[in-house]
């Protein structure tokens, strides 16, 4: 059962039911047990492509949205940001 969490968890594309059942040789209740046990734990999260039912790693949109805000909080975190652009009206450098 290891394997299977481990494989849906750390992949970047979401995976189906049927990749499971095929790639690790296992029954569909079996994939079923183990994705709706990752989904009791908050590990995984269900996606919905072209009237499917995909299943994707929440870690990996969250890290995507972690860097997209901490870049946005470095850009208004600029110092000085006033005094350049006083400066910049002023025509000085």
């Amino acid at each position: 059962m290891e394997k299977v969490r481990d494989y849906i968890i750390k992949r970047k594309t979401p995976v189906s039911i049927q990749q499971v059942m095929h790639r690790f040789q296992v029954s569909q209740s079996y994939a079923y047990k183990v994705v709706n046990s990752l989904l009791s734990e908050g590990k995984i999260k269900r996606v919905t492509k072209h009237k499917r039912r995909f299943f994707q790693s929440n870690a990996t949109t969250d890290q995507r949205r972690r860097h997209k805000s901490s870049w946005a909080k470095v850009l208004f975190q600029l110092p000085d940001l006033e005094e350049i652009r006083s400066r910049l009206a002023n025509g000085k450098k």
